[in-house]
């Protein structure tokens, strides 16, 4: 569900560049800040999943994708953009976690590669699919409409996440 609102991703330094003022190099120096954001969360998201779930890991990454989403929509200037694409790091990064995670926890470390396998066969046609969706939004509506269903999704992981930790 959550590849539905990566359909954006590509999106947000379109949205970033296009603020007044920006400084020379900004999309470099946002990719940047986007790896770095990846790196400092990778052990944090870890830790989350290892001391709760992967479904908490999960809940809080989509937390920061609305929290990205929303920027998307209403940063007024390039420097909020920044902390648009931190918080966006944080969300696929921790989403990618999760997903790696979860196969090991609920699988009871049996089959871990297969169950791995089996959810990425299935899942990259849909990635296509969304990728397509994503870019025919943005052309015939507009980016906020697409970072909308964006936040919309990510909500929605936020909602899921909390009703079934309650369940582990």
């Amino acid at each position: 569900m959550l590849g539905a609102a990566e359909f954006a991703i590509p999106y947000y330094i379109i949205i970033a560049t296009a603020k007044d003022g920006i400084p020379d190099g900004f999309a470099g120096i946002m990719t940047t800040i986007y790896l770095i954001a990846k790196v400092i969360i990778a052990p944090i998201a870890g830790r989350i999943g290892d001391q709760f779930s992967p479904i908490v890991t999960l809940g809080v990454s989509c937390v920061f994708g609305v929290f990205s989403a929303m920027l998307a929509i209403t940063a007024p200037n390039w420097q909020v953009t920044v902390l648009m694409y931190i918080f966006l790091a944080f969300a696929t990064n921790g989403i990618y976690t999760a997903q790696s995670a979860a196969p090991i926890v609920y699988s009871q470390n049996k089959h871990v590669s297969i169950y791995s396998a089996i959810v990425s066969l299935l899942c990259a046609p849909l990635y296509i699919l969304v990728s397509f969706g994503g870019a025919a939004i943005a052309n015939f509506f507009s980016y906020n409409i697409m970072f909308g269903l964006a936040l919309i999704v990510y909500g929605t992981g936020v909602v899921l996440s909390v009703r079934f930790s309650r369940k582990c």
